[in-house]
């Protein structure tokens, strides 16, 4: 393990995880207020996608540390 990847992995844990699991949280409470609208619009799916799914997958699904896009 590297200094830079150390440096990186506990930037990770200390704050961008944290704002992740906020962010989700958020995302689904804008999604519970905004899917009688997008349900009109029948668009369920990427709404929930954006505010949930790529959130929770950004803060869950990755390695520690690893910032690239996927």
């Amino acid at each position: 393990v590297t200094a830079e990847g150390a440096f990186l992995a506990t930037a990770d844990l200390l704050v961008v995880r944290p704002l992740g699991v906020a962010a989700t949280i958020g995302g689904f409470g804008i999604f519970a207020v905004a899917s009688p609208f997008a349900a009109m619009a029948d668009a369920i799916d990427p709404v929930y996608d954006t505010l949930v799914a790529k959130p929770g997958e950004y803060t869950f699904h990755r390695d520690l540390g690893d910032f690239e896009n996927k």
